[in-house]
């Protein structure tokens, strides 16, 4: 949910990785110029694909296609897609482009992107970022555990292929990062991924490669995808440090980006605002990031096989609490939708801070939205929230607020 607060008594509607040891071998490049899978690739049909498994290496236009079936990656256990992949150890990043296809008659749902995975059991714990025909922008799924559930991260960010998708793992955190210009420029999906949320993927080996889903079993009905080169990257050089405020005392739970080159990297700091970032060799900034929080910017320079150290001044901002508990007003008001689909907002009037809310439901934040709420599967709605601004941040007038 994306709020946008003004100064004041504000009135507000929204519309609503894992770890291994470093300096191990990484993945591979491939720009599909040998016309065929190299050495370091294994292809696998996982779980039941109706037969419909076909790969097309192109030396000359370097791409690979895909055509797939497979229901689905969802559930406990029955996954099914096809996946060209390359066995893993240490921190890495791997990039590569989704070019085109996903077109009809493929499913409106089918799948296209990169997949970290245990194993190619159909329930084997995975982190899958890819692109989807009916929700556009880059998507997050995930199963955290061999045999667990799923979860979905929907990105509100409409994309039209070509979309560039990479995955860093560096210093016990994952991350995901799309480019919209072919790879010039990345920016970041979600946040960072800490190895303990993945404990089926915390292993010293994982799975990195290309999935394809169709997302049905009509066997009229395969996705074709192509797929651009592969930029992979082996992380063994590594930025450690100290994020502190002006007291010298640690600021833990804080994202910190180092950024250079053509990627960026991040991590959280942890209880003593210490942060370990994995990159490749090369000249970077580091900086802390997010809200409520200001950093001095610091250079490093980074060596295969040796760490530099950072020491990073934070100034703290101020912040409020939006919780029911602690003064704010919540009010809700859900949009029928279609029965099938998410509907996307066309009136945008209840933005408006005039907007009459006397039929609005209230409602307590935090809590569940289908906790005796109004709210339908695939519907839409609009929050509202009235609260005080505290007078401290009267010094901060003219600055973002977020």
């Amino acid at each position: 949910m994306n709020l946008r607060l003004s100064v004041g008594t504000a009135m507000v509607a929204a519309c609503l990785l894992f770890g291994t040891p470093a300096f191990a071998a990484g993945p591979q490049s491939d720009d599909w110029s040998a016309g065929k899978a190299q050495a370091f690739w294994t292809f696998e049909s996982v779980g039941d694909v109706g037969g419909i498994a076909d790969n097309v290496y192109d030396k000359d236009k370097k791409t690979y296609t895909s055509t797939s079936g497979g229901a689905d990656t969802w559930g406990t256990g029955a996954d099914a897609f096809n996946y060209l992949y390359q066995k893993v150890t240490g921190d890495f990043a791997v990039t590569v482009t989704v070019q085109s296809g996903m077109v009809a008659p493929a499913d409106t749902y089918a799948k296209a992107g990169l997949m970290i995975r245990s194993t190619t059991d159909p329930g084997a714990a995975y982190y899958y970022a890819f692109e989807s025909p009916f929700r556009t922008g880059l998507l997050i799924e995930s199963r955290t555990d061999d045999g667990g559930a799923t979860a979905l991260s929907e990105n509100p960010v409409t994309d039209v292929l070509p979309l560039t998708i990479r995955v860093v793992r560096s210093g016990g955190f994952m991350s995901t990062y799309v480019s919209r210009d072919g790879g010039k420029t990345f920016i970041a999906v979600g946040t960072p991924q800490a190895v303990a949320s993945y404990p089926g993927l915390n292993v010293s080996e994982v799975l990195v490669g290309i999935a394809t889903c169709a997302h049905n079993t009509d066997p009229a009905k395969p996705v074709v995808v192509t797929y651009g080169p592969v930029s992979a990257a082996a992380l063994d050089a590594t930025v450690t440090g100290t994020l502190a405020d002006s007291t010298g005392k640690g600021v833990a739970g804080k994202k910190v980006m180092v950024t250079g080159g053509d990627m960026p990297f991040s991590a959280i700091t942890d209880a003593d605002g210490k942060f370990t970032v994995n990159t490749s060799p090369g000249s970077y900034q580091v900086s802390g990031n997010g809200p409520g929080i200001e950093t001095d910017t610091q250079p490093a320079t980074t060596t295969s096989g040796k760490s530099v150290d950072v020491k990073l001044t934070a100034t703290l901002l101020p912040t409020l609490s939006l919780a029911t508990a602690d003064g704010a007003k919540w009010k809700i008001l859900a949009l029928q939708a279609d029965a099938d689909a998410p509907q996307a907002a066309t009136d945008y009037a209840p933005a408006a801070p005039t907007f009459n809310d006397s039929t609005w439901e209230s409602v307590d934040v935090p809590s569940e939205v289908n906790g005796g709420n109004p709210v339908v599967d695939n519907s839409h709605f609009w929050y509202r929230t009235t609260f005080k601004m505290p007078a401290g941040f009267a010094a901060l007038k003219d600055r973002a607020f977020i």
